[in-house]
Order: structure tokens, then C-alpha cells, then sequence
């Protein structure tokens, strides 16, 4: 499945997937990759807020990605996965670049 945006044109601003469900599976990665000279970090945001309205996020701590003037890459891996919304922020410094995102979402518990 594809995150909220798979391809996103960035620069010294603060974006952000939506909300992706994640309740249902033990296993989860994401894929960020970003070109061009972007300067700026992704961070991955999680949360355990019930139904379908997200409104408390806390950053997963070891799931970032910081990029200076140039691109770069990384498979976030967040198995198991313990929450049951989570989404992709990116804080723009300068620079602009594109970003794609492909999320995986494994084995489904149960």
C-alpha cells in the first residue's frame, strides 16, 4: 500500500502524511527516498487514539531521517508494531527536492 502521498514536491516547509491504520498488522516498513538538495528531516509519528479521528501524535524515537543539501534514503523498519495509526512528517530547512514514500504493511495478526 502507498502512504498517504508517494510523490511530493519539498521545500523549507513542514508536510506530513495522513493518517495510515496500522492496528491490524505485526509487521510494518516505510521507504523514504528524496532527491535533489533538500535540507531538512522526516521523522515517523505514531498513535494509539481509538476510531477513525487521529489527534495525538508522539515521534517514534529512532525513526528519523536527516538530509543536508543533498538526497538520501531509508527504510524505516517499525516491527513490531505496537500503535495503531502512524504517518511520515517532514521538516523543511531549505532547499527543495521530490520525495517518494512506499509503505508495507505485512502479516496481519490474527
Amino acid at each position: 500500500a502507498l502512504a498517504s502521498w508517494s510523490t511530493l514536491t519539498m521545500g523549507a516547509a513542514t508536510i506530513q502524511t495522513g493518517a495510515i491504520r496500522a492496528r491490524d498488522f505485526n509487521t510494518l516498513s516505510v521507504y523514504v527516498k528524496c532527491t535533489g538538495t533538500p535540507t531538512g528531516t522526516f521523522k515517523i509519528q505514531a498513535s494509539n487514539d481509538p476510531g477513525d479521528t487521529v489527534t495525538n501524535w508522539e515521534d517514534v524515537t529512532g525513526q528519523t531521517l536527516a538530509v543536508a543539501g543533498a538526497g538520501g534514503s531509508k527504510i524505516f523498519d517499525m516491527s513490531p508494531c505496537y500503535w495503531a495509526w502512524f504517518r511520515i512528517v517532514y521538516t523543511g530547512a531549505s532547499g527543495s527536492g521530490t520525495i517518494t514514500v512506499t509503505n508495507y504493511m505485512g502479516k496481519r495478526y490474527g
